[in-house]
This record gives structure tokens, C-alpha cells and sequence, in this order.
């Protein structure tokens, strides 16, 4: 089920990078109305996804997955340090995300 759950979790890493300016300002203006079925559906999702990283931890390859959530941490200090720096690290994020997330799939696949 993890593993089934990592294409999903592909799929909302892809969508959020091609809608980011759009999912980002629906967020900050809390206005549902602007918000389409999909993007409501990412948002139910993103949620789901972080309860998905602390269930992976007691799984055989918990090391990915305390990667995967160190790395959304990072942000935490690229933040304060630089907003250019931590500009970059949130467009690179997703990215890193999903080579991550596919490693989980392509081990519980291979593994399975």
C-alpha cells in the first residue's frame, strides 16, 4: 500500500510544480471559491503525504523516508538565512521530491 501510494504522491509533486504560482495564491488568499476540484484534491493530498512520510518511517527503507523529510525541513532555514537561496530550494524541492518518491516505488516493486 506505501508503495501504491508513492505513485499518487508522484503524480501531486508533478502537479504542484506545474501549477505552483496558482496552488501557492489560492493558499495565501484561503479563498476555496478559486479553487478548481483538482487543486482541492492536491491540498487533501499534500496533507496525506506528510502523514504517509511518518508511517514510511517504520517501514524497511525509513532511511528515504527521514530524507524525504529532512529535506522538506531544510526549508525551514534556507528561509531565514536567504529568501533568494530558499526561493531556489523550493523550486528544486519537488524535483528532488519526486527522484525520492520513485525510489520507494522502484524498491517496493522490486522487493514486493
Amino acid at each position: 500500500m506505501i508503495y501504491l501510494l508513492s505513485l499518487i504522491f508522484i503524480w501531486m509533486e508533478i502537479y504542484y510544480v506545474f501549477n505552483k504560482l496558482k496552488l501557492d495564491d489560492n493558499f495565501k488568499s484561503r479563498d476555496i471559491s478559486k479553487s478548481s476540484k483538482l487543486d482541492i484534491l492536491y491540498y487533501l493530498l499534500r496533507v496525506f503525504y506528510f502523514f504517509w512520510l511518518f508511517q514510511g518511517i517504520f517501514t524497511n527503507q525509513y532511511e528515504l523516508f527521514i530524507l524525504l523529510i529532512s529535506l522538506r525541513f531544510l526549508s525551514f532555514p534556507f528561509y531565514h538565512i536567504s529568501k533568494r537561496l530558499y526561493v531556489i530550494w523550493s523550486n528544486i524541492l519537488p524535483s528532488i521530491s519526486i527522484i525520492f518518491i520513485l525510489v520507494i516505488f522502484i524498491y517496493g516493486f522490486i522487493k514486493g
